[in-house]
């Protein structure tokens, strides 16, 4: 039977017992952790279809609509990673604004999205969707290989949220290094995944048609600043790790020379003083940023 889609679809319709976005916001998580495709298709045509029922344009009540289905898809997201939380650890940092970095958007900025290198745009929006289709949030014409809702997104306290909805791996290329297994790196670049996530200050180019490819996150030039820097903290921190491990040497050698209640005053004072004179190196090491 023909689904008919209306202004609340995300409210009328139901998966399983659950609202259409809370049950395709579980599906979502649990495709970010696993790494697998998104198990039900039409999931994934329910949400593409509910995010095209509506156009903004329209006047000021459609606008109003699309703007309480994107807030509702937004909302359904963070208590899906809230609720899982405790046994999904890889993801939490989406729910904090620590995974942010130096010069990075703040937890609860607009996401910034750039279409084929030259359009950039801020989006206001808690959830948006990207495709050919006038309803997208970002559309991108004139590549006839752009489905009408390609991925649909949330923007997250420690990043934004990616959901691909074609249900094929897309060409993907981040910032990160090489070889990083952190749990920000992990969730974001492997291209394989239909489900993938942009720490606030992270660039992640991916593809969604032949022509046709979308960045999300800073610009080039920008992103390459914030790594440069992100180098720079990483690089002062292991120096004034460095520089601080002198300062060790007298305590350790006062506490096997030392004897008796000497020894252990001796340790106390040395074990003071290290971490007392350590403090003026990192502090005159760091960042102005």
């Amino acid at each position: 039977a023909a689904m008919v889609v209306g202004p609340l679809v995300s409210e009328a319709l139901t998966v399983e017992g659950l609202p259409l976005f809370e049950a395709f916001a579980e599906a979502a998580v649990e495709s970010l952790v696993s790494g697998l495709p998104l198990c039900d298709r039409s999931l994934s045509q329910a949400v593409s279809e509910a995010f095209r029922s509506e156009n903004a344009d329209a006047g000021d009540e459609a606008a109003a609509r699309c703007s309480t289905l994107r807030a509702a898809l937004a909302a359904a997201a963070s208590d899906a990673l809230a609720r899982r939380r405790a046994e999904l650890p890889e993801a939490a940092w989406l729910l904090t604004s620590t995974a942010a970095t130096a010069g990075a958007s703040p937890a609860g900025s607009s996401a910034r999205v750039e279409v084929r290198g030259t359009a950039g745009r801020q989006v206001l929006a808690p959830a948006f969707a990207l495709g050919c289709a006038a309803e997208c949030d970002v559309q991108a014409v004139g590549d006839p290989t752009v489905p009408p809702v390609h991925c649909v997104a949330v923007a997250l306290p420690g990043g934004v949220l990616v959901v691909d909805l074609c249900l094929r791996p897309s060409a993907r290329c981040s910032d990160d290094a090489q070889g990083d297994e952190s749990p920000v790196a992990l969730l974001t670049a492997a291209p394989q995944r239909a489900v993938f996530a942009v720490a606030w200050g992270k660039r992640v180019v991916h593809r969604i048609g032949a022509r046709t490819r979308v960045a999300f996150g800073p610009s080039a030039a920008q992103a390459e600043r914030l790594a440069r820097q992100r180098a720079l903290t990483e690089a002062l921190a292991k120096r004034s790790g460095a520089d601080a491990a002198p300062h060790e040497a007298p305590a350790m050698k006062a506490r096997k020379t030392e004897e008796g209640g000497l020894s252990t005053a001796s340790t106390s004072f040395g074990s003071l003083f290290s971490v007392q004179s350590s403090e003026p190196s990192s502090r005159s090491q760091s960042p102005s940023c």
